[in-house]
């Protein structure tokens, strides 16, 4: 809560290790939810021959181009192996339910599996397709370091309309899938009553304020990225 820009709750983030980036020098601009052990990552630290030139147009015997103009000469018999392929690539959110439609989509960011799962249990449970969307609300893929914040709203919001839910709380603590219901194991699963007894909902004032404070940092970005993130963080 004390973070005042986007780029002072990325560096408290990496203070605490919630973030980490290779480089102390080199400021990240992506964010795609990679993960990495810290063995994994003191390993990647020594790696120390990087060339920094933008993206590679062309890799021949004797030069790699890139779309600077720039060019490097890499050693003879030099192996490259590509692995800049985004896997998980950004697309417009649209509802999931629509009509005898169902649009795969992440409600929970970068967890694709439960969100398959969560569907599932959506369909199953509910018939009205407002109020599925409602619960079902996409979460687009990260790809610029603000990203991080974006996704994290969504998430809180997303988790505290499931919350609200008795049938989906009752789910959600019986879902193996469902990271946040593991370190809730307390959460009843005893119907109507799910909502008072729901740690979720003793959270929700701190919850709700966390959201508003990602949402007050991501309106100070320029104004073409700050009306992109208004756009998916608004509620629906």
């Amino acid at each position: 809560m004390a973070a005042t820009s986007v780029n002072d709750l990325l560096k408290r983030l990496e203070g605490a290790q919630h973030l980490m980036r290779i480089n102390d020098d080199v400021w990240p601009t992506m964010f795609r939810c990679a993960s990495v052990s810290v063995a994994e990552f003191e390993q990647l630290k020594k790696i120390t021959n990087i060339v920094r030139q933008g993206r590679v147009i062309s890799i021949g015997l004797d030069e790699v181009k890139f779309d600077n103009g720039s060019s490097y000469q890499p050693q003879p018999e030099t192996l490259f192996v590509d692995c800049t392929a985004d896997g998980l690539q950004k697309r417009e959110a649209i509802p999931v339910f629509n009509g005898n439609l169902i649009k795969l989509q992440a409600v929970r960011a970068c967890q694709q599996v439960f969100s398959a799962a969560f569907i599932a249990h959506v369909e199953a449970a509910y018939s009205d397709d407002e109020m599925k969307n409602r619960l079902r609300r996409p979460i687009p893929h990260p790809d610029q370091d603000f990203d991080w914040l974006v996704m994290t709203c969504l998430n809180f919001e997303n988790t505290m309309r499931w919350h609200a839910q008795p049938e989906t709380v009752k789910w959600l603590c019986q879902a193996r899938l469902d990271w946040v219901g593991a370190m809730l194991a307390t959460a009843s699963t005893d119907g109507d009553s799910a909502t008072d007894q729901d740690p979720m909902q003793a959270m929700a004032p701190k919850i709700y304020a966390a959201c508003e404070k990602l949402k007050d940092l991501l309106a100070e970005l320029p104004p073409k990225d700050a009306e992109r993130v208004k756009a998916q963080t608004i509620d629906a």
